[in-house]
């Protein structure tokens, strides 16, 4: 088997997660003998589904500031909107 990172040779491995609360401690697993990139259940579980979910848009506009306009804007005392080419 080859890394996907390094496409290094891996090699099977048994691992312990003590930090695990589902209670599965020792699993096994592939280890890039490289780089150490791990490829274990968890990981290849999320990758197909991952792969299987449609492509969202990487594009977030939440929480984006806008640029303040160049443009000065008043009110004038009849609280009508005056920009610079209003006369």
């Amino acid at each position: 088997m080859r890394c996907q990172r390094c496409h290094g040779f891996m090699i099977s491995d048994h691992f312990m997660d003590t930090l695990n609360v589902s209670g599965e401690m020792n699993f096994k697993g592939w280890r890039c003998l490289n780089c150490g990139d791990i490829i274990d259940p968890v990981i290849v579980r999320h990758h197909q589904v991952e792969a299987s979910a449609p492509a969202k848009s990487r594009r977030r506009w939440w929480g984006v500031a806008l640029m303040p306009s160049c443009i000065p804007v008043c009110r004038d005392a009849g609280g009508e909107i005056r920009g610079p080419d209003s006369v």
